[in-house]
């Protein structure tokens, strides 16, 4: 069979610039190919680059195509004191083999600025079947101001899953060094989906450290899993004998199902030796419903320790002498460690059963189930405990109580009350409110009827 070739070529000439190109085509029966190359060359005082490109496709049985790329320059700048060399090859080569394809793509370069140098390598894998679809990636480059390496893994089946792991790692001027890694799963026959991911960065210098962040999300029919954590804890050097260590913290959570559901949150911060956090949560289920508050603070007052003196002197114009006064914190706190902890919470203990209950055959109310609600302040100076409740038994009760101790006397009670409220043998109402303070009690009992 006769053989069919078609060619061009393309050239121009300058003092300055240079292009050539050359291009064919073949076909012979049923098969064809076709190749093509470029070149194109600058010369200027400034500026001088060579760029080649290469392209290749033949059609026999399959299908293959290959490109080649190469491009390489000097940009030298004396006027500005800079100098610039870089060189980038590319090659790219596809297949098509019956139903599969693959496509390979390779990246080296080169470069250097004045003095620095660098260097880049990647890798790029690409394979599709009618079935699944997989890729990789793989990078690498090293320089004086940055180095990092990449590593990606893809797989993805057709309507059935889809999964990939990602890994990177990088250092720079400030950072020792930098890792995140990630992963993520979809299964469709399962209807569930992962995502993980966590990143962590080291600092050098005159803010140091290690920052933290990580991620968890979980899907399915059924729960949704939510998790999100940040910390990171460094040092800065104010001045040489100044240093400043600071703590921070910040996390959210989520568990969601049909049948209870939970959300929390958390934050820290602290500077030196003060701290402050807290600590949110909302929990329900089918036995309680409750939200929770925790809170906790600390500081040191050393310096307010020390004590404060005020020297005799005679007020001018009035024939009077103050006298010497010296005071201090230290005259009221009974340490300079002070802490103050707070914890509340309000829970509704859902009823086990929903009887309704007559009152006098005029109004029906469903039986509901308890609410308590507690309140706890800690310190170095006073403690305050109080808790209250409201009791759906028999009948209808309403409990307060509140006690609070202290290093002064003069702060110390203790509270409790009792409201209930009887529709057994008509409305009864009854009230009892006891308060003690030191050696004084007023007890107050009320009903009616």
């Amino acid at each position: 069979m006769s053989r069919v070739v078609l060619a061009e070529t393309l050239k121009f000439s300058h003092v300055n610039l240079g292009v050539e190109h050359q291009a064919s085509v073949t076909l012979y029966g049923q098969s064809a190919q076709a190749q093509g190359k470029t070149t194109i060359k600058v010369i200027t005082t400034p500026y001088t680059a060579d760029f080649m490109n290469t392209a290749f496709i033949a059609m026999e049985e399959g299908m293959s195509a290959s490109l080649d790329t190469t491009y390489n320059h000097v940009v030298d700048l004396p006027i500005v004191m800079v100098r610039s060399e870089a060189t980038v090859t590319q090659k790219a080569v596809a297949r098509q083999d019956g139903y599969k394809l693959t496509l390979t793509v390779d990246n080296s370069g080169t470069g250097k600025i004045n003095a620095n140098e660098g260097t880049h390598k990647s890798n790029l894998q690409l394979t599709i079947n009618p079935s699944t679809v997989t890729l990789t990636f793989s990078g690498d480059t090293d320089s004086t101001i940055l180095k990092m390496k990449q590593q990606i893994n893809a797989e993805s089946g057709t309507l059935s899953f889809f999964k990939f792991n990602v890994r990177n790692e990088a250092e720079a001027p400030i950072i020792k060094n930098s890792l995140m890694v990630a992963s993520g799963h979809v299964n469709l026959y399962d209807l569930k989906a992962e995502l993980k991911a966590n990143h962590d960065t080291e600092l050098y210098g005159e803010i140091s450290g290690v920052l933290s962040n990580g991620i968890n999300i979980e899907v399915r029919p059924v729960e949704l899993i939510f998790d999100f954590q940040n910390k990171g804890n460094a040092k800065v050097n104010i001045f040489e004998s100044l240093i400043a260590k600071i703590d921070l913290q910040n996390d959210y959570s989520a568990t969601l199902k049909p049948n209870s559901q939970k959300i929390n949150t958390v934050a820290l911060a602290r500077l030196n030796q003060y701290k402050i956090s807290y600590n949110y949560t909302v929990d329900n289920n089918p036995h309680d419903a409750g939200i929770f508050v925790a809170i906790e603070s600390e500081a040191n007052l050393d310096f307010l320790s020390s004590p404060i003196s005020i020297p005799e002197f005679d007020l001018p114009f009035v024939d009077f002498r103050t006298p010497e006064i010296t005071t201090g914190l230290n005259n009221i706190l009974t340490t300079t460690e002070q802490t103050v902890d707070v914890d509340a919470k309000i829970v509704y203990h859902k009823s086990e059963a929903a009887p309704l209950v007559d009152m006098m055959g005029l109004i029906q109310i469903p039986s509901v189930g308890n609410l308590i609600t507690e309140l706890s302040v800690k310190s170095a100076i006073l403690n305050l405990n109080v808790n209250a409740g409201l009791y759906a038994e028999e009948d209808l009760v309403f409990r307060l109580g509140a006690t609070t101790a202290s290093v002064f006397e003069g702060l110390k009670a203790k509270l409790d009350g009792t409201t209930s409220l009887t529709t057994r043998r008509g409305i009864k109402l009854a009230n009892s409110c006891p308060l003690k303070i030191l050696t004084l009690k007023a007890p107050m009992t009320a009903p009616s009827a």
